[in-house]
């Protein structure tokens, strides 16, 4: 009983654990990143690498996330373009003024 209890336990620390890291894209670096509470990071005893996992229910945030780096890419290609000449005006996506 006191096994099944603390498995229970640690399973709501898990899901608790989870609901506080989320994906977040920025449009102007154009980085997609998730970010940890300070005690959900880990690290290897060397503190040289940190694995990350993604999950089914990452997924959505993904998705949004990859659309705000094609809309991102498309702008500052742009932008590079109308720099070297080539186009004359970029425009920022609708959802993103």
């Amino acid at each position: 009983m006191k096994k099944l209890l603390a498995a229970l336990l640690l399973a709501t620390a898990v899901v608790s654990a989870q609901a506080t890291e989320t994906w977040e894209a920025s449009f102007r670096k154009c980085d997609l990143g998730k970010t940890f509470a300070k005690d959900d990071t880990i690290t290897a005893y060397d503190g040289s690498t940190v694995f990350v996992t993604i999950t089914p229910e990452d997924i959505p945030a993904i998705e949004k996330g990859i659309a705000v780096l094609k809309q991102c890419r498309k702008f500052w290609t742009c932008v590079s373009e109308r720099n070297a000449g080539k186009m004359k005006h970029c425009y920022m996506p609708k959802d993103r003024r």
